[in-house]
């Protein structure tokens, strides 16, 4: 059995953990544990769900140790009860204990090895560990067990991220990185999730606006991309005008910085650096001996 999967509100958390939220109930839609699992004839199936709605109340009151406590009770009346191994698991994550979480998270792949949720769940504790092969690897198999879940595809981007020497060549890893947003950007509109899809757009417009920074000939098409997905945010429109001035193409590099400038919440210090490119680029097209600027500020107002 898989878990279902996780709602759009838990899905917005990605860039703080995949695993805060207010309450389980709220986190995703628990399958009916009673059509899953039997209970065993001595067990009374009332005290396992008297259980799991204890421990909701208690995980939203902020008791996080009584919810753990009441959920492990649970867990000894249901031992394979994938859904409560879950929630174990992300209130270890929850209180920081990402060894736990990955414990809990090996027991219940240990009874569903297929388990996309499980295996994200893992992959974002042994990322935020520092084990990026592992998290790689139980992304790459929660990928190719569902192809279609945005989620993994984000969180193997974050992960590319991660390692360090992203930017050896072209087909290093911080392409790699953004080829992995892209794709969950396209299944999270895919999907209809919104909120999702605006996160993972900020995390890709980032990447692509910071690509190759020492490498002009493969940095321009990362910077023209950022403006496709962003050409209202002042920073793809400079971060193209300062690429197309390290470039010397100073004419486009004038032309973006304008619409950089034109854009509200520009910060004075980089729209004094867009002035500079205006500058720049005004006057190189004089003509020796024909006119002269007085100021930065006459050329931009040219």
């Amino acid at each position: 059995m898989n878990l279902k999967r996780v709602t759009d509100v838990f899905l917005i958390l990605l860039f703080v953990t995949i695993f805060t939220t207010p309450s389980i109930s709220s986190a995703f839609t628990t399958p009916s544990t009673s059509s899953a699992f039997k209970t065993p004839s001595n067990l009374s199936a009332n005290s396992f769900s008297e259980l799991l709605e204890k421990s909701k109340k208690a995980e939203k009151a902020g008791h996080m140790e009584e919810a753990l406590k009441l959920l492990k009770e649970a867990n000894k009346l249901k031992p394979e009860d994938i859904v409560v191994i879950w929630n174990i698991a992300k209130l270890y994550h929850a209180n920081n204990n990402n060894q736990k979480c990955i414990d809990w998270c090996n027991k219940g792949l240990q009874i569903d090895e297929r388990s996309t949720s499980l295996l994200l769940g893992r992959a974002i504790a042994q990322k935020e560990e520092g084990n990026l092969d592992k998290a790689e690897a139980d992304l790459k198999k929660a990928i190719n067990i569902d192809p279609t879940w945005e989620v993994p595809y984000i969180v193997l981007g974050e992960v590319y991220e991660k390692y360090p020497n992203k930017e050896f060549d072209d087909e290093g890893l911080l392409k790699l990185a953004i080829k992995n947003y892209e794709k969950g950007l396209i299944l999270a509109k895919t999907n209809n999730n919104q909120e999702l899809a605006k996160y993972v757009k900020s995390e890709l417009i980032t990447a692509l606006i910071n690509a190759f920074p020492d490498d002009d000939s493969k940095a321009l098409k990362y910077r023209k991309r950022a403006v496709e997905l962003g050409p209202n945010l002042w920073i793809t429109n400079y971060k193209l005008a300062e690429q197309y001035n390290r470039d010397g193409k100073l004419k486009e590099a004038s032309k973006w910085a304008q619409k950089a400038m034109g854009i509200n919440g520009i910060p004075d210090s980089e729209k004094t650096k867009c002035e500079s490119i205006i500058y720049e680029a005004y006057l190189s097209s004089l003509k020796s001996g024909r006119r002269k600027v007085q100021s930065i500020k006459d050329a931009v107002a040219k």
